[in-house]
């Protein structure tokens, strides 16, 4: 990237290419270890070649000094929270919504 020329990033989460922005899906996922916990949103579309696409919406995290148990209930309750947020912009183009964490605990 030291002699590059140009650099282009695309911020878009759907393709330009995406013919049917209806198919859009979320991702939720959540996680937490001793010292932290976190969330991510992805978003995934169908292309028309059949061939799913899957962008990072946001993410976020908290570093802490809990116990892990009390940590993926916090991580599964920041996915929530930034869920929220993002269902609010999207909410007109998704078709699914999944929330996957690996804590039993944060269920009960």
């Amino acid at each position: 990237m030291y002699n590059a020329k140009s650099l282009e990033i695309l911020r878009s989460i759907v393709y330009p290419s995406a013919s049917m922005i209806s198919l859009l899906k979320l991702i939720c996922l959540a996680d937490a270890a001793a010292l932290a916990y976190g969330a991510a949103i992805y978003a995934e579309v169908k292309l028309p070649d059949g061939i799913s696409s899957c962008s990072l919406v946001t993410a976020k995290c908290r570093l802490v000094k809990d116990n892990i148990p009390l940590n993926e209930a916090q991580g599964v309750l920041l996915a929530t929270k930034i869920f929220l947020i993002v269902q609010s912009a999207l909410l007109p183009f998704l078709s699914c919504v999944r929330f996957c964490y690996d804590s039993i605990i944060a269920t009960c």
